[in-house]
């Protein structure tokens, strides 16, 4: 695969160039369009996730954030979002007697990782 910079010899790159990835990319030369899907990581939060469409000379993009998620290589060169596998998010519940229980729940990205699993209630 030829990369930008071996293709254009004046080309000035601030901060990292390879920042996007390309997660798939479909077009037509003939019929003049083009469809692509872009992803840039945010670790351990999720990705942004950029979608473009050509059509002859009309252009349309639209970027979105995917919480939850990183970029994980795919079939033909592209790669894919995965979803975060994270351990159970630790609540206290109180039981009948009036003492504390902890439990497990859902996690979200940002919660930290608990040091040990506690019991599902």
């Amino acid at each position: 695969m030829t990369k930008t910079l071996d293709r254009i010899r004046d080309l000035k790159i601030v901060g990292d160039g390879d920042a996007w990835k390309l997660l798939c990319k479909a077009s037509s030369g003939e019929q003049e369009w083009m469809k692509s899907t872009k992803a840039m990581e945010i670790e351990g939060a999720g990705c942004l996730v950029q979608v473009t469409t050509q059509q002859a000379a009309q252009i349309a993009e639209a970027v979105t954030f995917v919480p939850g998620v990183f970029i994980a290589p795919s079939e033909n060169g592209g790669a894919k979002l995965v979803a975060l596998v994270l351990p159970p998010r630790v609540n206290v519940q109180v039981t009948g007697d009036g003492k504390p229980m902890q439990c497990e729940g859902p996690r979200t990205p940002s919660d930290p990782v608990p040091s040990s699993p506690a019991p599902s209630c």
